[in-house]
C-alpha cells in the first residue's frame, strides 16, 4: 500500500479492480472531495473520523475498509451513491448540484484510499 498520510499527496493507489486511476484525475478528486465538503463526515483522507462523525445516527464510511461500502465500492456505484444520496439515510444525502465528471473523480479519489 502506497503512503496516503496527507489529504494533499499525489500519492494513491494506482490501480483497484484492474482499472488504472490517472493520478491528476485522483488528484481532482481529492481537490473536489475537500470542496463539497467530504471530509466534514467522511475526515480529511477518508477514514469516516470527520468532526460531526460522532453526531451522525449511521456512522459515515470508512473508505479504506470494502467491507464498509453499503451500496458497493467499484467507482460506478460511489460515483452513483453521490448523485442519489444514501435511501433512508439522512447523513449520506444526495449531491445532485454535481456534475457527472465530478462525481466521477471524486469516486476515483475515494477508490484510491481502498485498502
Amino acid at each position: 500500500t502506497l503512503d496516503r498520510s496527507s489529504a494533499a499527496s499525489d500519492v494513491y493507489k494506482r490501480q483497484v479492480d484492474g482499472y488504472d486511476l490517472p493520478p491528476k484525475f485522483v488528484s481532482e478528486g481529492n481537490t473536489l472531495y475537500i470542496k463539497h465538503g467530504c471530509p466534514v463526515c467522511h475526515g480529511m483522507v477518508g477514514y469516516g473520523d470527520g468532526p460531526i462523525a460522532a453526531t451522525l445516527n449511521s456512522p459515515p464510511t470508512d473508505f479504506r475498509d470494502p467491507r464498509g461500502y453499503r451500496l458497493g465500492r467499484d467507482m460506478v456505484t460511489i460515483s452513483k451513491t453521490l448523485k442519489e444520496g444514501i435511501p433512508g439515510n439522512p447523513s449520506m444525502p444526495p449531491f445532485t448540484h454535481l456534475k457527472d465528471e465530478e462525481r466521477f473523480k471524486i469516486a476515483m479519489y475515494i477508490s484510491s484510499l481502498q485498502d
